[in-house]
């Protein structure tokens, strides 16, 4: 099971998140146990919310990075 929802929230398993962002599994279950991205973890496996792995990962989106222009 590579995916579960949880209320309205995605969350992916660490083996999903590792091929998602490069990073090593092990590394995925640290971020996880430290707290620096939101997870859950069911029976002996860690998944992690979507959005947050993302982010953490690539960052957050250009648009919301970029200040908005405003016209005169």
């Amino acid at each position: 099971m590579d995916e579960i929802t949880i209320g309205d929230k995605l969350y992916v398993s660490s083996k999903r998140a590792a091929q998602i962002t490069g990073y090593a599994k092990d590394y995925i279950g640290q971020l996880c146990r430290e707290g620096r991205v939101e997870a859950r973890l069911v029976g002996r496996n860690w998944y992690v919310l979507d959005s947050a792995l993302r982010e953490h990962r690539f960052g957050k989106a250009v648009e919301e990075a970029a200040p908005q222009k405003k016209e005169r």
